[in-house]
């Protein structure tokens, strides 16, 4: 083995240590161990049943296909994606302007690299984007680049800002990229899980040589008094899940962050309600992804407005998540996965130094 090759491995051995599972974890027997390496023993680099055997102390089922976290980012991602553009192509002050017609958040003004620019990105003053609020009661502002988990995001009500100054002081901390948005009132139905947040149906959608497909969706909402439908409390990130399957309908239960299931009647939710607007927000997320050729696997981040239509809030690429997702909903890719894997064998490992190496 070359020394490059063998600091290779040693930085991926360190890696995937970051990517431990949960200690709540069930033992597998010997049987389901061999389920598991004969599915994932080709792309899996450092055997290990950890995720295996958390999933199945909280979801109270062993199942071969559910996807490891460190396999996700170290060994699938890379192949999956060219995650040295993901930074690009996440920025959601472009999203308009790469993907026109598309139904995004109303773009007021953004900050891109320290200039401010209005809603068709030409270069404006404080002046300008104090114009472009003026008469809204609120705007919701989050960072444009890099964000996650609700950092950094934060709605802006607009009563005590009375003019430009005002609104540049008020924008200081928020850094040299950001956008400020219209907001967006949501289908009742949404809005029931928790009124104070704008909670969203995450969609993990794939596309592998032009076949997009949806493989899970998953409603994500915010606890009492919060405003993104992830946040921290007490340095704990909190979250809440619900999944759906693939008409939009609920399965009876929510789960927390930690994986542990709730009856969705505790919400005053009919527990197999069908989200409004669910096919119509799949397809757009599907067409939006046939156009992303760099990326063989997206995560949409999509609210349904309260005429039922899909406002597509965020895209994420490089690290789009799996735990919640199989909490709610099962294995990852579902009886997708083997088709996953194999198409994952044929490619090329292209890992973003920064995120998967250091």
């Amino acid at each position: 083995m070359s020394i490059k090759t063998t600091a290779v491995e040693l930085l991926r051995a360190r890696r995937r240590a970051h990517w431990a599972a949960p200690r709540n974890r069930a033992p597998l027997t010997a049987a389901e161990k061999s389920e598991v390496e004969m599915l994932w023993g080709g792309v899996w680099s450092k055997p290990s049943f950890e995720w295996h055997e958390h999933y199945k102390a909280v979801n109270g089922e062993f199942d071969p296909r559910y996807m490891p976290s460190d396999v996700f980012y170290l060994d699938l991602l890379p192949r999956l994606s060219n995650l040295t553009l993901a930074d690009a192509w996440e920025d959601k002050s472009y999203y308009s302007k790469r993907f026109s017609g598309a139904p995004f958040p109303k773009l007021h003004f953004a900050c891109i690299g320290g200039r401010l620019v209005d809603g068709a990105l030409a270069y404006t003053t404080w002046g300008g984007a104090y114009e472009a609020i003026r008469g809204q009661d609120a705007v919701f502002v989050k960072p444009s680049l890099g964000s996650c988990q609700g950092l950094g995001a934060f709605k802006l009500e607009l009563s005590d800002i009375d003019g430009p100054g005002r609104l540049k002081d008020r924008l200081a901390s928020s850094g040299e990229n950001y956008v400020v948005q219209g907001l967006i009132e949501q289908t009742d139905l949404l809005s029931d899980f928790n009124s104070s947040s704008v909670n969203i149906i995450r969609m993990n959608t794939l596309c592998l040589d032009g076949d997009a497909f949806l493989a899970n969706a998953t409603i994500r909402f915010g606890v009492a008094g919060k405003v993104t439908d992830v946040s921290y409390i007490d340095g704990i990130e909190t979250a809440r899940v619900a999944g759906l399957d693939d008409g939009g309908r609920l399965r009876g239960f929510y789960c927390d962050q930690d994986g542990k299931r709730y009856d969705l009647s505790g919400l005053d939710i009919l527990g197999d309600a069908i989200v409004p607007g669910f096919e119509k927000a799949v397809n757009c997320c599907l067409d939006l992804h046939k156009q992303m050729h760099h990326f063989g696997i997206a995560a949409f981040d999509v609210a349904i407005d309260k005429d039922d239509e899909p406002v597509i809030v965020e895209v994420n690429l490089d690290g789009p998540g799996s735990v919640f997702y199989q909490y709610a909903n099962g294995p990852f890719f579902g009886n997708r996965t083997e088709n996953v894997i194999e198409w994952c064998k044929a490619q090329a490992w292209k890992p973003n130094v920064r995120i998967q190496m250091i």
